[in-house]
């Protein structure tokens, strides 16, 4: 994580270190990765699930959250001076 000199290479890592490192010592909201976990399995539903489709409500839905995620964490690199 770039904040914090963390390094990961899946995915999954990301998510994890983004919990461990910003949300659990409060620095980052819940809901925020709430919100990058259903994003990422929202991806990988359609890259990877045979004839998955995803409605143009959930789309939408999902576009409306990773504006909000970018924003927070915009504003929390902002506050530690990163930007």
């Amino acid at each position: 994580m770039f904040s914090q000199s963390i390094e990961r290479v899946k995915h999954s890592g990301i998510e994890s270190a983004f919990s461990q490192f910003l949300v659990k010592p409060g620095l980052i909201e819940q809901e925020y990765s709430r919100l990058y976990q259903q994003a990422r399995r929202q991806r990988e539903k359609a890259d990877y699930v045979d004839e998955a489709t995803i409605d143009e409500v959930i789309a939408q839905q999902v576009l409306a959250d990773a504006e909000r995620f970018v924003d927070r964490i915009k504003q929390f690199l902002n506050e530690i001076g990163a930007l």
